[in-house]
């Protein structure tokens, strides 16, 4: 969005704006997803053999519980309530046996839910909500790159765990039946 424009558009935004119960129902898979996304990450810590590279990770989530409180707040804001993630369990997501199994399965993960912010930022949200999923895009790309420059050394497994397709609308797994539409 052009900042200069910004005075001259009404408070939802350009033209019109999806109703804040729609945009919190359009928020909830991607609050999901980043759940998926920021457990992965934990699991992917509390198991891989190098240090180093789960010092990285750890500084990679740091951001990530930030945008995932944004998310929430937001949901909250618009009327709605975002799911906590308390029925996860962290033996649900199996990122694979070797260091290199893990990192590229959190990259698919990362990338699926970058994917999905997205598809989102084409929607008509309010202006505020836009921003939170762009900076929650931007905040993906910057986890992917440090990500690319891991498993950029390390050998690709041939035998990747299969993810579900975590992109809203178009979700498979064992989480769809909360929040299908």
């Amino acid at each position: 969005m052009y900042p200069f424009l910004r005075p001259f558009l009404n408070k939802g935004g350009a033209g019109p704006s999806l109703s804040r119960a729609e945009s919190a129902e359009r928020l909830l898979p991607l609050v999901e997803r980043h759940l998926d996304l920021h457990n992965a990450y934990e699991v992917a810590i509390a198991s891989l053999d190098d240090a180093t590279l789960a010092d990285t990770l750890r500084g990679l989530l740091k951001r990530g519980r930030v945008e995932l409180a944004k998310l929430n707040e937001t949901v909250y804001s618009l009327g709605g309530t975002p799911p906590h993630g308390v029925d996860r369990e962290m033996s649900d997501y199996d990122l694979g046996a070797t260091d290199a199994h893990r990192v590229y399965t959190l990259d698919a993960y990362e990338r699926a839910y970058r994917d999905a912010l997205t598809d989102e930022i084409g929607t008509n949200h309010q202006l505020r909500t836009l921003a939170i999923i762009e900076n929650n895009r931007r905040g993906s790309e910057e986890r992917l790159t440090a990500l690319h420059a891991s498993t950029s050394r390390l050998p690709r497994p041939v035998d990747l765990p299969e993810l579900p397709n975590l992109r809203p609308g178009q979700m498979t797994g064992r989480h769809d039946q909360v929040h299908a539409s």
